[in-house]
């Protein structure tokens, strides 16, 4: 396929996690890091656009979730979409404009939101560009809902009736607001909850929590969200769904958390690692074909550990600059 090389005007649209759809002007022969700088633009942010990427997601599956490489051709991600379909591989397929790189959030449990940069030598500052705020907030509720982030009943409750105040602001949870959430309840509610209660018992929990909200103002409500986020001592942790059958002692079905000091094994849903393996006792590591390993302790005594994904090159890749920046900080 030469669709790279052709020089025929098109329109790729890229999602960003605000539910905007931006449409930019480019060609076959532009690069994914060309596309990256116009979205930036479009956007508006000022500073801290290093910590976003460019990803490709296949079907609304986040396990297919890559990051887009800045010398790709955005032609050439186009016509493997198209070969993809033809064999099919995929039917829907989408570039997400999103934050990549939480090191800094992990270091300070902020992300901005009324507080100050923090950082030092080899580490990310975080940003106080309000683009930057309100995508990242964007981008942690999209987490919680697509199950990037662990959660109680309780959490999801509290957390839904802040996300209906940022979205209508104080209205009357009585009427079609609630119901309309309900109606939509995978635009709210995670997969795994969603389906423990009929949409009547939804209805009226949220109603009830809707109640309960303190939020004095639309600002209030981000404050209060972002709290209760930051409550989790692992938060800005990067999660990713995996699989592994070679230990006894992890779960069969995992996430595997990257933050800026360690990997972490978690049960999925649950809030705290059942395995954590810092970056001082990682050896070495990689990704192989669809899997991901750790190995560690000494050279006497390897331990390897294997984890099936998809996403197994960006796993290595933000670990490796996870490490990389740990050691400057440390040089």
């Amino acid at each position: 396929i030469e669709f790279s090389k052709k020089r025929r005007s098109l329109q790729t649209t890229v999602m960003v996690l605000d539910g905007r759809a931006l449409q930019i002007a480019s060609d076959g022969s532009m690069t994914i890091k060309e596309l990256f700088n116009a979205t930036v633009r479009m956007v508006d942010m000022k500073d801290g656009s290093a910590q976003f990427s460019l990803f490709e997601i296949v079907d609304n599956d986040l396990s297919s979730e890559r990051v887009l490489k800045d010398a790709e051709l955005v032609g050439d991600v186009l016509a493997s979409w198209q070969e993809a379909q033809k064999a099919g591989e995929g039917s829907s397929f989408q570039i997400v404009f999103k934050r990549r790189d939480w090191a800094s959030a992990n270091a300070d449990k902020g992300i901005g939101m009324g507080s100050g940069p923090v950082g030092g030598p080899g580490q990310v500052v975080e940003s106080n560009d309000n683009v930057y705020k309100e995508l990242t907030l964007s981008q942690l509720i999209y987490n919680v809902i697509n199950e990037r982030f662990p959660v109680t009943e309780q959490d999801v409750l509290y957390l839904t009736a802040l996300h209906i105040f940022m979205l209508w602001g104080a209205c009357d949870p009585n009427k079609d607001v609630v119901a309309q959430v309900v109606a939509e309840i995978e635009r709210f509610i995670p997969k795994s909850f969603a389906s423990q209660y009929t949409p009547g018992e939804w209805k009226n929990k949220i109603q009830e929590a809707y109640q309960q909200v303190a939020a004095r103002s639309l600002d209030n409500a981000k404050q209060l969200y972002l709290a209760h986020l930051k409550k989790w001592p692992y938060f800005g942790t990067i999660i990713f769904h995996a699989k592994q059958t070679l230990s006894l002692n992890l779960p069969k079905d995992l996430w595997l958390g990257f933050s800026r000091d360690a990997v972490n094994v978690f049960v999925p849903n649950k809030k705290e690692p059942v395995a954590t393996y810092p970056f001082t006792q990682i050896a070495n590591w990689g990704p192989s074909n669809a899997s991901f390993f750790i190995m560690t302790g000494s050279f006497m005594q390897p331990q390897k550990y294997v984890f099936q994904s998809k996403q197994a090159t960006d796993m290595s890749e933000l670990l490796h600059l996870y490490i990389n920046r740990l050691l400057q900080k440390k040089q």
